[in-house]
């Protein structure tokens, strides 16, 4: 039968466009799968956002005729390492909650990123945060550790960590030039149960006057796989738990340090890899992008009310360690805001505010919301890096430094009965 036959199928009449197709399907299907991959390590949190930079905040930036370092945190990193800086991408202990660490044949689960060394973080602002690690892994200026009488402790996840402003900008930092010894244990992906786990192994011989638990609209999300670790729960149901996590130290930064170079380097390959193709088939990035995304849909209210359960468990047993240390508990409440782009406002779409409040109230927490003063600011340029949403501002961390310390700040003393009141000070 000749090329032209009926009989012939379209394959055997078309076997140039056969082979074509074969290497084109061939192409995606391993585009699909590294992009798969790199997205995998992309939402692993000790590599999170190594994979590329928002590039809508850096056309966003760059429209307003400001800097940005557009690399992505793998470029950032491997560019310093390159000129011989040793600096590592913080590590965010929630990638631990699957697999935790193993020393001396027993598993431990960190709760800091690696002590002491330059620390890559984030980059909202145009510019990476990058700061040195305190003793422990944590945000902290040296030194702080040796004090065994602290005066605030914050609890929290990003926004209590310091994502994404300059050092000292973080309200942390802020309270810290009214109160020096105050002790930041805020690490980014934490949930409340971690948050709980922080203060239970770290403050334990620890004597301070307030802790500062910063609460954010995603923490009742995070108690789902928080409560599928055991060594998490154990600090929960065992009130004398700890993993002495200081103790080993130098073995935890070994084992941190050499799991982000091997991320690194299985990054870096993996990236190489995409290039290849995306250089030779540029049309199919696209196609790949938008392959396999999904919305989400709504949560199941049995599910909710499980995490209410929880949290509240949670925040019984916070109450209950910071009442036998003899100190004060703050619940400082962050809000969700949607920014309006139409209107150039922010809106407040914070859910189950009232139910968390509820348990916060019967607990006999005091609670500071945010939402109010965070909003009489103005719209989105008011609290966010030139108006782009993210994380907040210097100005907007201003405001909750600012709602802390008056709840914790002495009052003035009052003059002597009979005597008048300083005059207050003119303004303007």
């Amino acid at each position: 039968m000749g090329q032209g036959d009926p009989r012939r199928g379209w394959a055997g009449r078309h076997p140039r466009l056969v082979s074509l197709s074969v290497l084109l399907a061939s192409v995606l299907l391993t585009l699909l799968v590294v992009e798969a991959i790199l997205d995998r390590f992309d939402s692993r949190t000790s590599t999170r956002r190594f994979k590329t930079t928002d590039q809508k905040r850096v056309a966003y930036f760059r429209e307003l005729g400001l800097p940005f370092d557009a690399r992505s945190k793998y470029n950032f990193v491997s560019d310093l390492r390159a000129e011989g800086r040793e600096i590592y991408p913080y590590v965010y202990p929630s990638n631990f909650l699957q697999r935790p660490l193993t020393i001396g044949g027993k598993p431990f689960f960190p709760l800091a990123g690696i002590s002491q060394v330059e620390t890559a973080y984030c980059n909202e602002n145009g510019e990476y945060l990058v700061y040195r690690s305190d003793e422990r892994g944590y945000n902290n200026p040296p030194g702080l550790w040796a004090s065994d009488r602290l005066e605030v402790v914050f609890a929290g996840d990003s926004y209590t960590h310091g994502d994404c402003v300059r050092p000292g900008e973080a309200f942390a930092d802020v309270v810290r030039a009214r109160f020096p010894l105050t002790l930041n244990l805020g690490s980014g992906g934490n949930g409340p149960l971690m948050e709980l786990a922080g203060i239970r192994e770290h403050l334990r011989d620890k004597r301070f006057s307030h802790l500062v638990w910063v609460y954010c609209g995603n923490d009742l999300g995070n108690l789902d796989r928080e409560f599928r670790q055991p060594i998490l729960v154990r600090y929960l149901d065992d009130s004398s738990f700890f993993q002495d996590l200081a103790g080993h130290q130098p073995e935890l930064d070994r084992l941190l340090g050499e799991f982000v170079d091997s991320e690194l380097e299985g990054y870096g390959a993996l990236l190489d890899i995409r290039d290849f193709f995306v250089r030779r088939f540029p049309n199919l990035t696209g196609l790949v992008g938008r392959i396999g995304r999904s919305t989400g849909g709504a949560v199941d209210p049995g599910l909710i009310e499980q995490r209410l359960t929880r949290f509240e468990r949670v925040m019984r047993e916070a109450r209950r360690f910071v009442d036998q240390k003899g100190a004060r508990l703050l619940f400082v409440f962050i809000p969700t805001l949607f920014v309006d782009y139409e209107n150039k406002t922010l809106v407040d779409v914070t859910e189950n505010r009232e139910r968390i409040l509820e348990i916060v109230d019967v607990l006999g927490i005091e609670a500071v919301e945010l939402a109010a003063p965070l909003l009489s600011l103005g719209g989105p340029d008011a609290i966010y890096h030139h108006g782009f949403p993210g994380h907040f501002d210097a100005a907007g961390y201003a405001v909750i430094a600012e709602q802390v310390l008056a709840r914790i700040e002495p009052p003035p003393p009052a003059a002597p009965e009979g005597l008048p009141t300083a005059p207050a000070s003119p303004r303007g």
